[in-house]
């Protein structure tokens, strides 16, 4: 019975590692997604304090990242976590409004002038026991007209 009980625990343990996450299609610098339209809109890479124009005359500006509970990748974790960030945005017509994005509670997108802005990835991913500088975040967004 012993033995039975250690192979299931060995076998839950195995199923739980963590592995760090893949990173979105076309990250890096041969295919910056903040320099390129997307199938159905614009992909932003946003550093903290910048702002970008999506085609059509919409603002983002990436204020802060909000909070970081994501599991360290070099961890075991019972929750996966959550990332949110703070976005101001600007509409064409002059329209602002600040909203907070999340990683995996929701609200994970948002509608603002005429877009569905959605927030794909938080860069850098945790490790344990190390922090990031706070203006280290980069955010990974993608900005669609329904």
């Amino acid at each position: 019975m012993r033995r039975y009980t250690l192979l299931a625990l060995c076998a839950v343990l195995a199923g739980c590692q963590r592995s760090a996450p893949p990173s979105p299609a076309g990250a890096g610098p041969v295919g910056d997604p903040s320099s390129q339209a997307a199938d159905q809109g614009d992909t932003l890479r946003l550093h903290v304090g910048e702002t970008r124009q999506v085609i059509g005359g919409l603002a983002v500006q990436f204020r802060a990242l909000v909070s970081e509970s994501r599991c360290p990748m070099n961890a075991v974790c019972v929750w996966q976590g959550d990332a949110a960030v703070r976005l101001h945005l600007t509409a064409a017509g002059g329209q602002q409004a600040d909203t907070t994005l999340h990683t995996t509670l929701e609200p994970r997108a948002v509608q603002f002038g005429g877009y569905d802005i959605g927030l794909v990835h938080v860069e850098p991913y945790p490790v344990a026991d190390q922090k990031p500088d706070s203006t280290a975040y980069v955010v990974t967004l993608t900005a669609t007209q329904p």
